[in-house]
């Protein structure tokens, strides 16, 4: 497992952690994932060889949000 840190902008409420947790459910491989709405933090552990960084951050945008 790796751990990884995201800032996401876009993110402005419930709703949008809800979003969030609901796309990175979609993925094999992402577990531990923890929103913070007030810092705009996503903060997750994914497995190596299942799932990429990058791919995580496609679909993050896909979703309408800006990850910086």
């Amino acid at each position: 497992m790796k751990d990884l840190e995201l800032k996401v902008e876009g993110m402005v409420c419930q709703s949008c952690v809800n979003a969030i947790t609901e796309i990175l459910g979609q993925f094999r491989g992402v577990e531990a994932t923890k929103i913070d709405l007030e810092s705009k933090k996503v903060c997750l552990s994914y497995q190596i060889g299942i799932v990429t960084p990058q791919e995580i951050i496609e679909a993050i945008e896909d979703g309408g949000y800006d990850v910086l």
